[in-house]
C-alpha cells in the first residue's frame, strides 16, 4: 500500500482484494510490487480528503480512459479495471499478469529498471463541483485496456519487459443509474507510481537480494521449468546424487556425531541428466 497524503494506492488480488508483496528501490523511495504471472488484479484506491477529487490511471503507458471520483470523506475503496457501462449496471473486470519472456537476469548495475518492470501511474486531481447534473448514455460505453494504443516509443519498451498487464475475467458489478455531478477539473494534488514484476525480474533489477546459492538454483530451475511448460515442451529435473555417512560412536556407544543425509546437485552438468558425475564437479550441498 503505497499513502500520499489523504490518499492510498494499491494492487491487490482480484478474488482475494489481498495486497501483493511490496517492495521499496535502491533508493529508498520508488515502490515495486511482487507479482506472479497468471494472476489477476485490480488497481484499488481511497481517499479521505475533505475535497471532491479524481483518480486517473496509465497503465504500461496506455491510458484507461475514465476516471474514479470520491466525494468528501468517502472511506470506501474503488477497485479500477477494464470499465463498462451498459442499462444502469457497472461492470469492471479485472486485470491480469502476463509473463512476456524468460528473465533477463542482469546485475543491479546494468540493468534498466524502467526496461523490465512494468509501470502503473495513478495521478489524483481536485474536482470543482458545479451547478447541475448530467445523465450518461444508457450504453453500452466501455473503457477497455487493450482497445487504448500506446506511443511507438512505449511498444519498443514493453517488448523488453518480463511481465505486463493483460485483460482478466473477475468482475465487480453495481447498479448505477447512470447520473454524474458536474464538475470540472482542478489542480493536480499527487501522483503514484506503482512499478511490477515477477520476484526473478525484482532480483535482476536489484530491489530484492540475490538468495544462497542453492534457492538461487532452484528459483532459477523453476522459472525455466514453467516456461518450457507454456511452450509444450517438457522440462529437464535435476536429479541429485544421495550420499550419507555414519554415525561415529564412543567407546561406551553414545553417539558422538549423527548419521546425515546429503543431497548433491550438478549444476555444471544440469542440461545433462544422464551423464555421469566425475570427480571434481561443483556440488552444492543442502
Amino acid at each position: 500500500m503505497v499513502k500520499k497524503d489523504d490518499f492510498i494506492v494499491e494492487l491487490v488480488n482480484a478474488s482475494s482484494k489481498e495486497s501483493f508483496k511490496e517492495h521499496k528501490g535502491k533508493d529508498g523511495i520508488d515502490s515495486f510490487v511482487e507479482v506472479e504471472p497468471e494472476a489477476e488484479y485490480f488497481i484499488k484506491v481511497a481517499s479521505d480528503s475533505d475535497r471532491c477529487v479524481s483518480f486517473g490511471f496509465i497503465v504500461d503507458d496506455i491510458k484507461l480512459g475514465y476516471q474514479t471520483y470520491f466525494v468528501p470523506h468517502k472511506r470506501t475503496p474503488t477497485y479500477a479495471g477494464n470499465w463498462s457501462y451498459s442499462n444502469n449496471k457497472t461492470i469492471t473486470t479485472s486485470f491480469m499478469f502476463q509473463e512476456v519472456q524468460q528473465s533477463m537476469l542482469q546485475s543491479s548495475s546494468e540493468s534498466d529498471d524502467s526496461n523490465i518492470v512494468g509501470e502503473i501511474q495513478v495521478t489524483v486531481y481536485e474536482d470543482i463541483i458545479l451547478d447541475g447534473y448530467y445523465q450518461m448514455s444508457s450504453g453500452p460505453m466501455k473503457a477497455k485496456f487493450d482497445s487504448f494504443i500506446p506511443t511507438t516509443e512505449a511498444n519498443q519498451d514493453k517488448k523488453k519487459k518480463q511481465v505486463k498487464t493483460t485483460d482478466g475475467k473477475t468482475e465487480i458489478s453495481k447498479d448505477d443509474n447512470g447520473s454524474r455531478q458536474n464538475f470540472c477539473r482542478g489542480k493536480k494534488l499527487e501522483t503514484f507510481e506503482l512499478r511490477y514484476c515477477t520476484a526473478l525480474g525484482l532480483i535482476g533489477v536489484g530491489v530484492l537480494p540475490k538468495p544462497p546459492l542453492y534457492e538461487w538454483a532452484k528459483m532459477i530451475r523453476l522459472y525455466k521449468s514453467q516456461s518450457n511448460e507454456k511452450n509444450d515442451r517438457p522440462a529437464k529435473k535435476l536429479k541429485p546424487i544421495i550420499k550419507s555417512t555414519s554415525a561415529i560412536l564412543d567407546n561406551e556407544g553414545k553417539t558422538l556425531v549423527e548419521a546425515k543425509r546429503y543431497e548433491l546437485f550438478d549444476l555444471t552438468k544440469e542440461d545433462d541428466e544422464n551423464e555421469e558425475h566425475e570427480d571434481n564437479d561443483t556440488f552444492i550441498m543442502i
